[in-house]
C-alpha cells in the first residue's frame, strides 16, 4: 500500500514537472514570437518609408508630427468631377518654411498683428488656390475693417489633433504670433493616416502586438462558428471613415484629441497668445438637422467651455446652407465659396481675440 502510494506521489510529480515544463516552453516561444513580430513590423514600416512618395509631403524624421509640406513647393493638382463637368484645378505653393503661400494682395514686411492658424486640410485649403482658403480670407476681411492682420497658414493635410499641437509647440516660439486659431474637423480624432504609420504608434493601446495581429484571424474564425459578435476587440490603430466610433464611451481617441487641445491652450497660456478653437463642420454632409456628427461638436464645444478654450462651433450658422454648394466636387472639401463663409463668421471672432472691438 505505501508501495503503491509512493508511486502515485511520484506520478503527480512527474506530471507536474511536465506541465511546468510545457509551460515554460509556450512562455519562451510566446516571448521568441513577441520579439519576432516587433521586428517584422519594424522592418515592414522601415520598407514603407523607403518606397513613401508625395508630391505635397514629406517625412520628418525625429519629429513628433511624422510629416510636413514640402518646402518651396509650386505643385498644381486637378480633381476630377464625377459628373463630367469641368473638374477642379488648383496651385499649392509654399515657402522654404513649409507654410502654405500667403496672396499676393498681403502686405510685405512686418503687420501689427499675425494669427497662427493650425489644422488639416481644411485649414491649408485643399481644392482652393492659395489665399483662398479661410486663413486668408480672415485676413482681407481684417483688413476691410482696418485691423493691420497677416495670416500664418500651418495647415497640414492629414493632421490630427496630437500632430497640431506637436506643430504648434514648434511654431510658437518661432512665428510669435498675435493670437492662434486652431480649426477642428470631424477626423481630427483619428490616427495617422497618409503617411507611414510607425509601429510604436500602431500598436500603442496594444499590450501584445503578436496577439493584436492574431486577433482578426479569431474573429474570423467566430464568424465562420456563426458568432455576431466579434471574440476580440481590435485596440491596433488604423483609420477608419466611422468617426462616431472615436467618442464612443472607452475610446481612446477622443481622450487624446482632447487632451491635445488642452495641451495647445497651455502652450499659448506660457506664451501669452490667445488662442480661439473653431469646430468646422463635414462640408460632405447636411449643415442641418440631417447632419450625422452633431454630437461631435457638442462634445467638443462643452469640452472646450469647460476648460475655457474661447470656442466657436460654425455648424449652426451654416445650418441653411447646402453644403452639396459648398464643396469641391469630387473631393468633399470646401470650395472657395465655401471657405469664404468660414472666414467671414470667423473675422469677427478673431478681431474680439486680437483686442480690436
Amino acid at each position: 500500500m505505501a508501495q503503491s502510494l509512493g508511486h502515485m506521489g511520484t506520478g503527480r510529480q512527474t506530471r507536474g514537472k511536465r506541465w511546468l515544463l510545457l509551460g515554460l516552453a509556450l512562455g519562451v516561444a510566446a516571448c521568441l514570437g513577441e520579439v519576432a513580430q516587433r521586428l517584422v513590423a519594424r522592418a515592414r514600416y522601415r520598407a514603407q518609408v523607403r518606397a513613401f512618395a508625395s508630391d505635397l509631403l514629406e517625412l520628418a524624421a525625429g519629429k513628433p508630427y511624422f510629416f510636413r509640406l514640402k518646402p518651396d513647393l509650386d505643385l498644381q493638382v486637378t480633381i476630377a468631377d464625377p459628373s463630367g463637368q469641368a473638374p477642379t484645378v488648383c496651385r499649392y505653393t509654399t515657402g522654404h518654411d513649409r507654410l502654405r503661400s500667403r496672396p499676393p494682395s498681403s502686405p510685405a514686411g512686418t503687420a501689427a498683428a499675425s494669427v497662427l492658424f493650425v489644422g488639416d486640410s481644411y485649414t491649408f485649403g485643399t481644392g482652393v488656390q492659395d489665399g483662398e482658403a479661410y486663413p486668408h480670407v480672415v485676413e482681407a476681411a481684417l483688413r476691410q475693417r482696418g485691423v493691420d492682420t497677416v495670416a500664418i497658414n500651418a495647415g497640414v493635410p492629414g493632421f490630427n489633433s496630437e500632430q497640431e499641437a506637436d506643430l504648434l509647440a514648434e511654431l510658437l516660439p518661432v512665428q510669435r504670433p498675435a493670437a492662434v486659431v486652431v480649426g477642428y474637423v470631424m477626423n481630427d480624432t483619428e490616427p495617422l493616416v497618409i503617411a507611414p504609420m510607425p509601429p510604436e504608434y500602431a500598436y500603442r493601446d496594444c499590450g501584445s502586438w503578436l496577439w493584436e495581429d492574431c486577433k482578426p484571424l479569431v474573429n474570423q474564425l467566430g464568424n465562420m462558428l456563426g458568432r455576431e459578435a466579434p471574440l476580440c476587440t481590435i485596440h491596433k490603430q488604423a483609420p477608419r471613415l466611422d468617426y462616431l466610433r472615436g467618442f464612443a464611451p472607452g475610446s481612446p481617441l477622443w481622450p487624446r484629441a482632447r487632451a491635445a487641445l488642452l495641451s495647445m491652450q497651455a502652450q499659448c497660456r506660457r506664451a501669452a497668445v490667445p488662442l480661439l478653437l473653431a469646430i468646422l463642420p463635414d462640408f460632405t454632409k447636411p449643415f442641418g438637422d440631417a447632419c450625422p456628427y452633431r454630437s461631435i461638436h457638442a462634445q467638443v464645444m462643452a469640452a472646450a467651455t469647460a476648460a475655457g478654450l474661447p470656442v466657436i462651433d460654425l455648424l449652426p450658422p451654416l445650418a441653411a446652407q447646402d453644403h452639396r454648394q459648398l464643396q469641391v466636387k469630387g473631393d468633399g472639401h470646401p470650395n472657395a465659396a465655401g471657405h469664404r463663409l468660414l472666414g467671414e463668421l470667423l473675422a469677427p471672432r478673431i478681431r474680439a481675440l486680437l483686442g480690436r472691438d
